[in-house]
């Protein structure tokens, strides 16, 4: 037996995401199959059922209502929880299969809906590495747009950025490769005083990959009006920021950063 070709796509997203909680748009429901559905039932108190997927048993499954997903969506991210939306691009019309795409991933940095952030204070994301004995952490808020970037080196290099860190407060921290493996041993992360950080891709923490995305971010020739041209390891977290924001996010969520 086969799977479907509805399912069959699925597991496409699902093989293109596989740390997120894949929320499958049909019809007016978000629907999550096999072991999402498992996780999701659980966390969020929905019956598993089942869908016939082409296999000799029924796919789990469980959904949600498409106008009230931002709610279930919102209690995902407050348990750590990441979810990719895969979004109905077309009409059924009986003859082709609805395309559908990842449209955006929700982090708890990357919360956009008012309903589901605090007014009162920033929903900051930050981007963290450590390249030689430098350390750096650019954060960003892009519900407002505010975008920061600073350096720590030297002997109280590492203190310094530990208590950047926690006057920050950011509820989500991508970091590099180097920065990652220390953080395991970080007691304000094994303490959960600051989120645990996300392992990102080492080569959009490159110098040379960092700037370019942020001169094409901001449209500029160089770096010299952010007075960061020279700060590399500064640069490198600023634009590590960027390309994750751009690979997680719509392109127009970022425009507030222009």
């Amino acid at each position: 037996m086969a799977l479907s070709p509805m399912m069959q796509h699925y597991i496409e997203v699902k093989e293109k995401n596989p740390d997120y909680l894949v929320f499958y748009r049909l019809g007016d429901f978000y629907e999550l199959f096999f072991d999402d559905a498992k996780e999701a039932s659980k966390l969020l108190d929905l019956t598993l059922t089942g869908r016939d997927c082409g296999l000799s048993e029924r796919a789990p499954m469980c959904g949600v209502p498409h106008h009230a997903a931002d709610l279930y969506i919102s209690k995902l991210v407050s348990l750590g929880k990441r979810v990719a939306i895969c979004e109905q691009l077309s009409e059924p019309n009986g003859k082709e299969l609805v395309k559908r795409d990842v449209v955006r991933i929700v982090t708890a940095g990357t919360i956009i809906e008012d309903s589901l952030i605090d007014e009162k204070n920033n929903n900051f994301i930050a981007s963290v590495c450590l390249i030689g004995k430098e350390y750096a952490i650019s954060w960003v808020d892009i519900t407002t747009g505010e975008f920061f970037v600073q350096t720590f080196s030297g002997e109280r290099g590492f203190t310094d950025f530990l208590d950047a860190l926690v006057r920050v407060s950011p509820v989500e921290i991508i970091s590099n490769s180097a920065l990652f493996e220390l953080s395991k041993d970080i007691p304000l992360v094994t303490h959960k005083v600051v989120p645990s950080f996300l392992l990102y891709t080492d080569s959009n923490f490159s110098y040379a990959s960092a700037e370019k995305t942020l001169k094409k971010q901001f449209e500029v020739l160089n770096l010299l009006s952010f007075s960061i041209e020279e700060n590399k390891v500064g640069v490198s977290a600023a634009g590590a920021l960027i390309s994750y924001l751009i690979e997680t996010q719509n392109t127009h969520f970022l425009t507030l950063l222009n």
